[in-house]
């Protein structure tokens, strides 16, 4: 594949056989056995496995693992946003503990609170960032040449986003980045089946201004819409940004990458470009 090559959608098979790499393996407890590894499904580009283990004390634990099979890229599933555990050649990551989840939304109030205190407790982490973005380089999509895009970018750049960004740190205001989730919607949100609590998983993290994690449950293609999430409920435990008379323009700008990515990914659906 070319590297501006667009990757289509593909529908992996899930019933491939799983074998537990030993760089998974080794930052397993110390002296545990993998018992069971069983399938949990197949979406785009990605396969998931739940893996069982047994403790030294005979007592049981579960991970669960998705794998990127193309690329050997290996990512998690958390609550919270969790460390890489090893690499092999690109990335390996792993979650604490596997969690069945109730495919629904969850509470908005009790949703907006993890959120925002995700994003207060890294704004205040004295090993924070004080940069925006990310130590490398992040990637979501593969977008190919675009000469409509081409047009567009330079004013982009050089008129809306000075415009809407730059008034956040004049006047002596001052902006810290906070730990990001990068892909809040309702397909990445679920409810905790032991505990019945909010659950978001698939983040594409980085470092940023903490309104780019609650702009995008207001596009009319996902559903729950304005009325369900954050623009009301999250700004309850986050306040917003000065100057506030720019928030909704700020949030339209912040979603202009997840339109990319969604229009990108799926060109046959016409849905995706009606913003």
């Amino acid at each position: 594949m070319e590297w501006d090559e667009i990757p289509r959608p593909v529908q992996l098979e899930s019933n491939q056989t799983i074998i537990v790499d030993d760089a998974i393996a080794e930052h397993f407890p110390p002296g545990s056995k993998v018992k069971n590894t069983r399938s949990q499904g197949a979406s785009f580009w990605t396969r998931t496995v739940r893996i069982d283990i047994e403790l030294p004390d005979k007592t049981q634990k579960a991970y669960f693992l998705k794998v990127s099979t193309g690329e050997l890229v290996y990512s998690f599933l958390a609550r919270w946003l969790g460390a890489p555990t090893g690499r092999i050649l690109i990335h390996i990551s792993t979650c604490p503990s596997y969690m069945d989840m109730i495919e629904e939304l969850p509470d908005i109030r009790k949703f907006s609170a993890i959120l925002a205190k995700l994003h207060h407790q890294s704004v205040v982490d004295k090993d924070a960032p004080k940069e925006f973005g990310f130590h490398v380089m992040t990637h979501e999509v593969s977008q190919g040449p675009s000469k409509e895009l081409d047009q567009i970018l330079p004013e982009l750049i050089s008129k809306v986003i000075p415009r809407l960004l730059r008034p956040l740190e004049t006047h002596g205001r001052t902006l810290k980045p906070v730990a990001l989730h990068g892909d809040i919607w309702h397909g990445n949100l679920a409810v905790n089946a032991n505990t019945g609590e909010p659950v978001y998983f698939d983040p594409s993290v980085f470092w940023g201004h903490n309104e780019y994690d609650v702009g995008s449950m207001a596009t009319p293609r996902y559903g729950p819409g304005q009325d369900w999430i954050v623009e009301v409920e999250y700004h309850k435990f986050f306040p917003l940004s000065v100057p506030e008379e720019d928030h909704e323009a700020r949030n339209a700008l912040y979603a202009i990458s997840g339109h990319f990515c969604a229009s990108t990914l799926y060109p046959d659906n016409k849905t995706f470009r009606k913003m």
